[in-house]
């Protein structure tokens, strides 16, 4: 018969802490631009929102680059790359608005807006009455522009791609009084895009300021400024048919002439708004 002991051995082992983190990419409430202060979990209506840190992390840098891809039942129709945004879903062409206001200009869609200066978008789903006046009644999306929150912040990103794809783009964030009731923001982008057909490009240049003003603890004035400049190829792969059958033709075949001038694009829009908040006693 044989005992076994086994020794003790007093010496405490060093404390390994794990931890982990997650991105959260919920949000609780929407933009005073929808005209509604219910939680977003309490109102009666199917909304989604694509938030800053969505767009960030996903690289995103125009509304061609996968914002929808967020947003069920919506889709893209059209071909022109980056000029307009005509977005649909249920059917119908969802009605374009950005800071609660309608922004768009023709069949197609307002002037895409670049990526630097968005915050965030708010898509709605059904009839939009209850919140704005004027809609679709399929839907709406709402792009909701940055403002100045107040902290002093400054961000410079850089972004290289296929296709020759050179960006670069500067966000500011800070106050022009010591006191913080006048706050600004900046955003500056410029780009330069090819494409995977020859003879293809598409050139944009942005410069958006936002300045806010507190006039007391419960009024805010802020104006906003934004230019767009786009100097863009035509398409030239739309509406192509051949006699030997769908998708018979190589991804890169184009039908755009060289030398062919480009279309010049500027935009300029400006926004001025008074928040006035009153609650009843």
């Amino acid at each position: 018969m044989l005992d076994f002991f086994l020794k003790e051995n007093p010496d405490q082992l060093e404390e390994i802490v794990i931890s982990g983190s997650r991105n959260n990419y919920k949000i609780d409430a929407l933009s005073s631009s929808l005209r509604i202060n219910t939680p977003l979990l309490e109102t009666p209506q199917i909304i989604q929102v694509v938030i800053n840190d969505v767009l960030r992390d996903q690289q995103v840098i125009s509304r061609r680059d996968g914002v929808i891809r967020n947003v069920s039942g919506a889709y893209r129709l059209e071909h022109w790359a980056d000029l307009y945004t005509n977005i649909v879903a249920r059917g119908l062409q969802m009605q374009a608005f950005r800071n609660g206001f309608n922004a768009v200009n023709s069949y197609w869609g307002p002037f895409t807006e670049d990526i630097s200066f968005v915050d965030h978008i708010e898509f709605v789903k059904g009839p939009a009455g209850f919140m704005l006046s004027n809609g679709d009644p399929s839907s709406l999306y709402n792009v909701v522009t940055k403002k100045p929150t107040g902290r002093s912040t400054g961000e410079v990103a850089f972004t290289v791609g296929s296709f020759d794809l050179y960006r670069t783009s500067l966000d500011l964030d800070n106050r022009l009084s010591k006191d913080g009731r006048i706050l600004y923001r900046l955003n500056l982008a410029a780009q330069n895009r090819k494409s995977h057909r020859p003879h293809e490009y598409n050139d944009r240049y942005v410069i958006a300021p936002v300045i806010s003003y507190q006039l007391d603890d419960k009024t805010k004035l802020t104006a906003e400024y934004t230019y767009q400049r786009a100097n863009m190829s035509n398409v030239g792969s739309f509406y192509v048919f051949d006699t030997k059958g769908f998708a018979t033709l190589p991804v890169d075949f184009t039908m755009m002439p060289v030398g062919l001038p480009g279309s010049i694009i500027n935009d300029h829009s400006a926004l001025v708004t008074l928040i006035l908040r009153r609650f009843a006693a």
